[in-house]
């Protein structure tokens, strides 16, 4: 019993180790692998992802860690908007159907195929869903998504990266708890 509690502590000290050492290590902007770790310890706080959203926020850091940067910028947003779509449609597609009639919404699915997301992104703030800073930073990190989506000659780092990473998980997190 006596080697099982001074196994567990032992754990317990080298796990407030590794957490300490990484909040130190992540402000210096060559120790990145800090930072990604950092990253997904915040994408387990977010208590409203589904099992997809949380997949694409993990790829989106994983990819970030592997260098893949492009693939990260596309995935990670792939999890935000996911998450800002449920949420419009929170209450059945209700309100946004009463702020735009002529839109095709009898799902959410049907939302995704025809409603561009930047369409997407101010409905949100005219439903009262995003403010209009968020909505200003949502339509910059479309843009973003778009250069990392197509070929643009957009070739981000790690910085760049994990900061974009970041601000969605950020977004995210602003999005909890918010219903329509």
């Amino acid at each position: 019993m006596s080697s099982d509690r001074n196994y567990r502590s032992i754990l317990e000290r080298v796990a407030l180790f590794e957490s300490e050492a990484h909040d130190l290590l992540e402000k210096h902007e060559d120790a990145h692998r800090s930072r990604v770790i950092k990253l997904g310890s915040v994408v387990k706080q977010l208590s409203s992802l589904n099992i997809k959203q949380e997949g694409l926020f993990r790829q989106a850091i994983q990819c970030s860690e592997t260098g893949i940067y492009l693939a990260a910028h596309v995935m990670a947003w792939a999890a935000l908007m996911d998450l800002y779509e449920e949420r419009l449609a929170s209450d059945g597609l209700r309100s946004l159907r009463g702020a735009y009639p002529k839109w095709p919404a009898s799902s959410l699915e049907d939302l995704r195929e025809n409603v561009n997301e930047f369409q997407l992104i101010d409905a949100g703030k005219q439903l009262g869903l995003l403010t209009k800073s968020q909505q200003k930073s949502m339509h910059g990190h479309l843009h973003t998504r778009n250069q990392a989506a197509h070929p643009t000659g957009f070739d981000p780092g790690i910085n760049e990266t994990l900061g974009y990473v970041e601000s969605l998980i950020k977004l995210a997190k602003a999005l909890e708890g918010k219903t329509l």
